[in-house]
């Protein structure tokens, strides 16, 4: 095998283990997403870094907070195609998976307030890695859900951002008291 392709053989599988990796994350591991959002962050960041490296790590940091449909048109085609792949495989996982908050208020005449919401993410940020998955995969869920308000979906992707270790998460399409106790969360954390 010459040198280029074990070079070639190398960087397939790299990315191969980095995108389980995310896909792990984004199915509820909060703190391997708190590491690869870091990871991808500094890659982002990193003007010596590849510009199809930073291009991935942008889309990748997109997934890991919960977006389901990043704009993959920059990416190398090698790229792209395990992308759409990983993001498939989410969404029929995300599909099947369990039902969110938002479904079992619902289905159970039950609501949860922002206040209750926000208690709750706290506690899984602080360790509760049970709970941490539940929302994460419900707040997903929300997010992606278009039969919800604007306003929640934002919220949801927020909240999912937050659990997986995002510290500044765009909050401009919350109204500004729901973004204001965001805000206060973020700031206890």
């Amino acid at each position: 095998m010459s040198d280029a392709d074990q070079d070639s053989l190398q960087e397939e599988l790299t990315l191969g283990k980095l995108i389980m990796l995310v896909e792990q994350a984004a199915r509820g591991d909060l703190a391997l997403g708190t590491r690869l959002a870091r990871l991808t962050e500094m890659l982002r960041d990193d003007d010596s870094s590849p510009g199809e490296l930073r291009l991935l790590a942008q889309a990748l940091r997109r997934i890991l907070a919960g977006e389901r449909n990043p704009d993959l048109s920059q990416q190398p085609a090698q790229f792209a195609e395990v992308l759409q792949a990983m993001l498939q495989n989410l969404l029929e996982s995300e599909r099947s998976g369990a039902a969110s908050l938002a479904d079992l208020a619902q289905s159970e005449s039950e609501s949860i307030t922002l206040e209750e919401l926000l208690r709750l993410v706290e506690q899984a940020i602080q360790g509760d890695r049970q709970l941490g998955e539940q929302l994460f995969d419900a707040m997903q869920s929300l997010a992606s859900n278009p039969q919800m308000a604007g306003e929640l979906r934002a919220l949801g992707k927020a909240v999912a951002a937050i659990l997986a270790g995002e510290r500044a998460p765009d909050l401009s399409d919350l109204a500004p008291d729901m973004a204001e106790m965001v805000h206060d969360l973020l700031r206890r954390l």
